[in-house]
């Protein structure tokens, strides 16, 4: 466990890497990336939440980055975002985006009460991160 709610395999998991048969699995730097991303908003988020938070990508090796059509430059590949689902999407988005630092925050699908899923970023040695918010549609990203 990365957490008291969190562990390393669902931070690492990914079915696009089994299906490919690719490991999935982080160097030294991205691991402490990811342990970053679960000490600083994972884990209060689930605290203040109060309810289960399904982490549906993590960290991403460069093969199945690729192969879910992810960014070059995505912050999945560094271990410093991950893919929210809950029972109440919205809430989660605007507690951290009320409450929390983040680098980047992303209202991904969905419609305009519900997101289909929320994207997180959080760089563990930046003094500074972004706190970029924005919005995923079929037409293309957005600030919110």
């Amino acid at each position: 466990m990365l957490t008291k709610n969190f562990s390393y395999d669902e931070l690492i998991h990914s079915d696009k890497a089994i299906e490919l048969g690719v490991e999935n699995i982080p160097n030294a730097k991205q691991l402490k990336a990811l342990i970053g991303l679960t000490e600083s908003i994972l884990q209060p988020l689930r605290n203040a939440m109060n309810f289960a938070i399904n982490i549906s990508s993590g960290f991403r090796s460069p093969k199945v980055n690729s192969a879910v059509g992810g960014s070059p430059t995505s912050d999945h590949l560094k271990g410093q975002a991950a893919d929210l689902q809950s029972g109440d999407n919205a809430k989660m988005f605007y507690h951290i985006k009320n409450h929390m630092l983040f680098d980047q925050l992303i209202w991904e699908y969905g419609n305009d009460n519900q997101p289909e899923w929320v994207h997180v970023s959080f760089d563990p040695i930046a003094k500074d991160n972004k706190s970029e918010v924005l919005r995923m549609t079929k037409d293309g990203i957005s600030k919110f």
